[in-house]
């Protein structure tokens, strides 16, 4: 089995570039589902960490607006691409890591990591989630 080191660097390329700051950008409206959905094609498809599957933008926000009135709420991630891979001119696939945060009495830290896959496709010049899916690889 061929694992990504984690020392892989992303050839940037205009697009790649347009993939990162997607993916990066995306985190950080977690806490805002209507603005996260701007990120997600319409028919969008999202595993998290626990392996729920949610289909569909509307059904995404729905979801995530249940999260943030959780435990979640003290909650937060930080993505790091690690390679982009194009499977066409408009079709990539994202490997990277998904660091998750909470936020303590005083503190932030992290405390947890997952293997985040995501599938992006360019629909009208921008680049959309398509598929994701989030694999806890340290507790």
């Amino acid at each position: 089995m061929n694992q990504i080191d984690q020392t892989d660097i992303v050839t940037e390329s205009p697009e790649a570039t347009l993939i990162r700051q997607n993916v990066e950008e995306s985190a950080y409206y977690q806490k805002d589902p209507e603005r996260f959905s701007q990120f997600l094609t319409p028919e969008a498809l999202l595993v998290n960490v626990k392996g729920v599957r949610v289909m569909g933008r509307g059904e995404i926000v729905k979801f995530m607006k249940k999260a943030t009135q959780s435990f979640l709420a003290n909650v937060w991630v930080k993505n790091e691409v690690i390679q982009i891979t194009f499977l066409r001119h408009d079709v990539a696939v994202v490997s990277g890591i998904q660091h998750v945060f909470v936020k303590g009495e005083h503190l932030s830290e992290e405390v947890a990591k997952g293997s985040l896959t995501l599938v992006l496709v360019k629909e009208e010049g921008t680049w959309l989630t398509a598929a994701g899916q989030n694999t806890l690889i340290e507790p």
